[in-house]
């Protein structure tokens, strides 16, 4: 069966309802209410502070072009419309039009494409979980200024990338994750069994937030959880049950 996308063929609005909305409002839902207890609660609450606002952002939200660019793969995808970055890596499964639309604007521009194939209000009802900034011309981009630069994750887990995710997204909503979630966490993380643990400490608890690979001077974690690098990975991902 082919593709239900666009505008122009029908019932392809209403797909893109049940379909989008459904994913917004599940992953919204799960943000703060912080379901269930123990290692579940902690590290859905970690990835919820990695999601905030969007996914996978760098520096302080403002991207040039360039460097927009550089994510142009189905594993890695962002695009531009009317000035915003979105990462839509994710959502390219859900896309009712499939991927390969989406896919082809991949770390480009996509606002003439997008309008042509959604009717007005589709980027404003659905898109807002994607954004991870905005453009800026020229060189000014956000890489290298402000508090998300100064930490420094040395680990080759796998998990590291969603801490790393999580430093930007306190720099911009540190203050209105914290008062959701109060919590200071600290997970020991291994590849494998005996293996050497990497130990992560979130501050959810105190201030804007914080987040540092090793202990954070002078704040004492409410919970420590030992797992493995995968069990991290699946507990972020809802897909293993504590």
């Amino acid at each position: 069966m082919g593709a239900v996308h666009g505008k122009n063929r029908l019932g392809g609005n209403s797909l893109l309802d049940c379909v989008v909305y459904g994913r917004v409002a599940g992953k919204t839902a799960m943000k703060y209410l912080g379901k269930g207890s123990g290692a579940g609660q902690a590290v859905q609450a970690a990835a919820s502070t990695a999601d905030a606002g969007g996914a996978a952002a760098a520096g302080d939200g403002k991207y040039t072009r360039e460097e927009v660019a550089k994510h142009n793969k189905p594993e890695d995808c962002w695009i531009i419309v009317k000035g915003k970055v979105y990462n839509v890596t994710e959502f390219l499964e859900e896309h009712p039009g499939q991927a390969a639309p989406i896919i082809h604007w991949a770390g480009k521009d996509a606002s003439e494409g997008f309008d042509r194939s959604h009717v007005k209000g589709t980027l404003e009802r659905y898109g807002e979980p994607y954004v991870i900034g905005e453009v800026v011309e020229g060189g000014a981009s956000g890489g290298g200024g402000g508090g998300a630069s100064a930490v420094v994750f040395t680990s080759t887990l796998q998990s590291t990338e969603i801490f790393k995710k999580m430093v930007p997204q306190l720099a911009n909503h540190g203050s209105e994750i914290v008062p959701k979630v109060g919590a200071v966490y600290a997970f020991e993380l291994r590849e494998k069994k005996g293996g050497k643990p990497t130990l992560f400490t979130i501050d959810l608890k105190n201030g804007s937030g914080a987040i540092k690979e090793g202990a954070i001077d002078g704040v004492k974690p409410d919970a420590t959880f030992v797992m493995l690098d995968a069990d991290f990975i699946k507990l972020a991902q809802q897909k293993l049950k504590p």
